[in-house]
């Protein structure tokens, strides 16, 4: 049985990040508050109330800055909240689109200036954060975001798409979600009268337009295209949360994202058992592995089969929670 923290978000709580040897809790008023890193009580005390949280929670205030929309504007290749690590040199890791030029006919456009994050060219790279404070439970993040293969000549993408295999991931722990094309979803059709900012591309199959610049894309996500999720758990009090989005391959591609959320949920069957049975498949028994990892594994899907059984998303969280240790375990063994 899952053990319940009834605990609730202080109004003034935007984000919780590690800093240092400790804590630092940001104020939506600007101010801050430092903590030591292992003093999760005072952390937990100060960050939250005395209510529970309900399945569908918003919880993105735990998220700094999560469009990329700090106001900075200038070309630093960062985002205030966000770490950026790089493995080669190539290519470009920004936020964008910069320029009054670019604000204006943004804001003519949708109404708002929209920041988003890109990588274009560069092979090896991560941008995330880390989460702290969070209350034992599920949690789905959102993101907007696609990719687009330059390998082999972007403006055949529709010949592309059935066997778009994209190394660009958003992540949350140990848990991914794989970037959808850029040609998964056609803008003409998204029911909204666009204005086109910076450069699009029509593609040679259908003739349909696809963005081509940071511009395009941030037009598209304020139109709301180009979601995709993933689930991650805090399986013990004090846990941390690593949200981002990673790619490593040895080839050229773009990739844009913007508007991450995060959402409670409560580990409810439908929410866990597919995520359950999906984790569960990636438990191979004939790979190389330690004896006592190998027994582990054993006992592991044992239970996980007597929690798909029960019918009780609880007791299928507590067996996904282990799922997760024994992948993790079986990743460090190799």
């Amino acid at each position: 049985m899952i053990k319940r923290i009834v605990l609730g978000m202080a109004f003034m709580l935007a984000a919780i990040q590690a800093f240092g040897q400790g804590i630092v809790v940001n104020k939506k008023d600007g101010s801050q508050v430092w903590f030591p890193a292992d003093d999760v009580e005072s952390i937990e005390t100060y960050g939250f109330g005395n209510r529970g949280f309900a399945d569908g929670d918003d919880m993105t205030d735990f998220i700094i800055n999560p469009g990329f929309d700090d106001d900075e504007d200038i070309n630093y290749s960062g985002a205030m909240g966000w770490t950026v690590t790089r493995g080669d040199s190539n290519g470009t890791v920004a936020r964008g689109p910069l320029g009054q030029k670019n604000k204006n006919v943004m804001e003519n456009a949708l109404g708002y200036m929209n920041y988003c994050f890109e990588s274009w060219h560069c092979h090896e790279w991560d941008i995330w954060q880390e989460i702290w404070g969070l209350p034992i439970g599920m949690y789905e993040l959102n993101v907007q975001g696609f990719v687009r293969c330059e390998v082999t000549g972007y403006q055949k993408g529709d010949k592309l798409e059935g066997n778009y295999a994209s190394p660009v991931y958003l992540y949350m722990n140990n848990a991914m979600s794989q970037f959808p094309s850029v040609y998964s979803e056609i803008p003409a059709e998204a029911g909204v009268e666009f204005q086109i900012v910076e450069r699009w591309t029509q593609e040679e199959v259908n003739g349909s337009n696809f963005p081509n610049s940071m511009g395009g894309a941030a037009q598209c996500f304020g139109w709301g295209m180009y979601k995709m999720k993933a689930y991650g758990l805090i399986a013990k009090k004090g846990d941390k949360l690593r949200i981002g989005v990673k790619m490593n391959v040895n080839q050229d591609w773009w990739c844009i994202f913007d508007n991450f959320k995060l959402t409670y949920r409560k580990p409810t069957v439908d929410v866990v058992k597919p995520i359950l049975d999906a984790e569960l498949e990636k438990i191979d028994l004939s790979r190389l592995m330690g004896k006592n990892i190998y027994e582990q594994a054993i006992k592991v899907k044992e239970t996980a089969a007597i929690a798909l059984a029960s019918n009780s998303g609880e007791q299928m969280f507590d067996a996904l929670v282990d799922v997760y240790e024994l992948l993790e375990a079986i990743n460090n063994s190799q």
